[in-house]
């Protein structure tokens, strides 16, 4: 892994703050679009409807954006940002089963969030998945919390954003720098230090991996075992 990445704290806001702007814009025109069409046949979209076409838009968006950025204006590689293979030990030990520990320490810091605030609300994420009402829109929302989120995630905040602050500020402050960052956009107050636990962990596994692919698996582990505990809750088949 390169010390020093091609783009730096300029190029992070050039991807964020447009994708936020064009998320928002495109998300709201896709989704009152596809009210309109249902609405012709007589059909609403449902909140699970809603969720995953704005997320569709996101991921294509967010992805979109690093890759005109750090490729194709910065000139980087896209092994740059990680995107490459590993080895069998990392996928086993740094993927599967970095993304069991990360989820255990996630499941335990819910659990004592609960204790402290019984009323703290739900993650948009969660009610979503308390919402669907068949086997088929759970596979289709899996994919999404489980593959699609972990993957523009840890492109832009491993691949990007934690190779500018460990040039800066070395390995470990970088690994912490960029963690918070990740913590705090979830823009949740009582989980913001366990997502940025969650996010240093993240960056430690793509520091020893140099592959944000395998970072991705970890993610996705650990928000996969989650959704399905959900699920599993709900007492569906």
């Amino acid at each position: 892994m390169p010390e020093k990445p091609r783009w730096g704290f300029f190029d992070l806001v050039l991807v964020y703050l447009p994708s936020l702007f064009l998320i928002t814009w495109l998300g709201s025109w896709s989704r009152n679009l596809l009210h309109r069409l249902m609405g012709g046949s007589g059909r609403t979209p449902g909140m699970v409807q809603d969720f995953l076409l704005s997320y569709m838009v996101q991921f294509l968006i967010f992805t979109g954006m690093v890759w005109l950025v750090a490729v194709f204006l910065r000139r980087a590689h896209p092994n740059e940002l990680g995107i490459k293979g590993a080895s069998r030990e990392s996928w086993l030990k740094y993927g599967l089963a970095g993304g069991v520990l990360v989820f255990t320490f996630a499941w335990a810091a819910g659990l004592v969030i609960e204790r402290l605030h019984p009323n703290v609300s739900q993650q948009s994420v969660e009610t979503i998945l308390r919402s669907v009402g068949s086997p088929g829109q759970f596979i289709l929302l899996l994919i999404v919390v489980a593959v699609l989120a972990p993957l523009t995630e840890e492109l832009f905040y491993r691949g990007m954003v934690y190779p500018v602050f460990r040039a800066y500020m070395g390995k470990a402050w970088g690994m912490v720098a960029a963690g918070s960052v990740f913590g705090l956009v979830h823009m949740d107050l009582w989980r913001a230090v366990p997502l940025a636990v969650g996010g240093i962990f993240l960056c430690y596994v793509y520091e020893k991996t140099g592959s944000i692919l395998v970072s991705t698996l970890t993610h996705g582990m650990w928000n996969g075992i989650l959704a399905l505990l959900i699920y599993l809750s709900m007492g569906m088949p």
